[in-house]
């Protein structure tokens, strides 16, 4: 697969990624890829975000961001250059002694089923129910981009029903010491001032995700559910996502996906 159709204004990926709510869902699935040791070794050994945790952050959204609102040109170099980046991460953890490569086409898989789960969760339970073939619609929608990454194809799953399944059976998982720092740099994220009131709430967004993590991810991290401030929880970060929705501007991909799908529509019109 070497070439890919851009969403639109009216895709699933559009309408899911572009809500402010989706940082739950970012959360959430890092919380949920930490869990596999090969992957979470590999960030731990070459990966900057100790030093560097807003530089990570960013290049994160971006990629999700230009994959998402991006032009075919813009989609293709973003996957190019994760791709480069992916054939310099590989080798041995020296503690742990597990093998890791971040190309390899069953971890690739599993990365993006936890990327996807996490933000249909987060867009279910905190913007709006979506039935099963809109689920099934942002699926299939977003396996362009996991198999143009490389993943392996009969993992990456277009079917809900069997998300879960496929995430939970993944091997290799577990909390080893990278993991648990990769958590508590998550839960203590270092916003910057510019980030506004975001920097106040960050530890509802972060329970918030942490609320929603699959019963056998809280097993492995110990959480323990409290069903009272889960039930206080939502409501609140229901409200903090239509404040942010009708206060934030969105991504600059997004603001100049919108201007070029409005003006193609418009030259149509005129035409």
């Amino acid at each position: 697969m070497s070439s890919f159709t851009p969403f639109g204004p009216t895709s699933m990926s559009w309408r899911i990624h572009a809500d402010p709510t989706s940082l739950i869902g970012g959360i959430r699935a890092l919380l949920l890829q930490a869990l596999s040791i090969p992957s979470m070794v590999a960030v731990d050994l070459f990966s900057r975000y100790h030093d560097d945790p807003l530089g990570r952050f960013n290049r994160t959204t971006m990629f999700v961001a230009e994959t998402t609102f991006g032009s075919s040109d813009d989609v293709i170099a973003a996957i190019e250059g994760v791709k480069a980046m992916h054939k310099r991460v590989r080798g041995t953890d020296p503690e742990t002694g597990v093998s890791f490569a971040a190309g390899d086409p069953h971890l690739l898989a599993f990365i993006h089923n936890c990327y996807t789960d996490s933000m249909l969760d987060s867009y279910s339970t905190y913007v709006s129910p979506l039935s099963l073939a809109e689920k099934n619609l942002y699926l299939e929608e977003q396996a362009q981009i996991a198999l143009l990454l490389g993943a392996k194809e009969d993992e990456v799953v277009t079917d809900y029903h069997k998300l879960a399944q496929q995430i939970s059976s993944m091997d290799n998982l577990g909390v080893v010491d990278a993991t648990w720092r990769g958590f508590q740099q998550l839960k203590q994220f270092p916003l910057p001032p510019s980030a506004n009131f975001l920097s106040l709430p960050w530890s509802l967004v972060f329970d918030s995700a942490k609320d929603r993590l699959p019963q056998f991810a809280k097993d492995y991290y110990g959480i323990t559910s409290n069903v009272v401030a889960s039930s206080l929880r939502r409501p609140a970060m229901v409200a903090l996502g239509l404040i942010a929705r009708n206060v934030l501007p969105g991504h600059p991909t997004y603001r100049s996906a919108k201007y070029r799908h409005y003006e193609a529509t418009t030259r149509r019109g005129v035409a």
